[in-house]
């Protein structure tokens, strides 16, 4: 975002100090700081901290002692939700009635600082995955995992998806094969 003082002339003393944006009524951390350049007014805020929606977004110049304080006129940033990819590692082939894990990454976007939250639905064959804890995505990774023993002996089609949030796009991943191999009893009499 860019910031302008205007309606004075401001050479050859021009003002300095730094503006302060927001989202809402919060503060926006720039990087680097919106420092006021004397020779033009300008300052110029980066950053990659905006949720997705529309943002309205405020600036505020403190003053100095040549300079009174000034606001701007908000304005409303449209930001996209992201819209990422979503695989599943494969398991080694398991036994029937073994524990297996499967592993589910959004990728193909960038997760930080804002990362993605919700649970990941596996299926097997199309019916749901019964996992033994609740496949919550790690913020901070993308990843969730879901363990189950319930797969039947052969050779088991698995399904993961992502519902989305406030910030990230519905995914589906490319379906796996999951190979559960029977067990081979001993009988006695």
């Amino acid at each position: 975002f860019t910031a302008t003082l205007s309606g004075v002339t401001i050479t050859p003393i021009g003002p300095s100090g730094t503006v302060s944006f927001k989202v809402g009524v919060n503060p926006i951390t720039c990087t680097p700081a919106a420092t006021v350049n004397p020779a033009t007014g300008v300052a110029t805020c980066t950053t990659s901290a905006l949720l997705a929606g529309t943002d309205v977004i405020g600036a505020t110049y403190p003053g100095d002692g040549n300079y009174a304080t000034a606001t701007a006129a908000t304005i409303n940033q449209t930001v996209n939700k992201l819209g990422p990819t979503l695989t599943i590692s494969p398991s080694a082939a398991s036994n029937l009635n073994a524990a297996v894990t499967f592993t589910a990454t959004l990728g193909g976007v960038t997760i930080a600082p804002t990362g993605p939250s919700g649970t990941v639905s596996f299926t097997m064959g199309g019916n749901p995955i019964a996992c033994t804890a609740a496949a919550t995505v790690n913020p901070a990774t993308g990843v969730a995992t879901c363990t189950t023993s319930a797969l039947p002996a052969g050779t088991d089609v698995i399904g993961a998806s992502y519902p989305g949030d406030g910030n990230y796009a519905t995914a589906t991943a490319v379906t796996i094969n999951q190979i559960v191999n029977q067990l081979a009893p001993t009988l006695t009499i």
